[in-house]
């Protein structure tokens, strides 16, 4: 059984997909500008959190979300059921 990807630009199916996972919404830091850089989930349970990853409010991850233009692709479950965790963030 193949699962599919799932692509979505909907808030609240984000919001819901994340918080299924405990995962926060998060920027990765980058040297060269600081407070800026790409968006990611970060998830508290499954790993430390590293030097170069900012916790955001969903306000803040969700409109920069927006202004960039980005969708963000996800699978619910693996073949045998289990929950996923895969996702990415990519432009719309």
């Amino acid at each position: 059984m193949q699962i599919e990807a799932v692509r979505t630009t909907n808030h609240a199916e984000i919001k819901r997909w994340v918080k299924d996972r405990h995962g926060v919404p998060a920027r990765i830091l980058e040297t060269d500008t600081p407070g800026l850089g790409p968006l990611t989930i970060y998830f508290p349970e499954a790993q430390e959190k590293p030097d170069n990853l900012e916790v955001l409010t969903w306000d803040v991850f969700l409109e920069d979300f927006e202004n960039h233009g980005y969708r963000f692709v996800y699978q619910e479950a693996l073949p045998d059921g289990t929950m996923s965790y895969f996702y990415r963030i990519e432009r719309g």
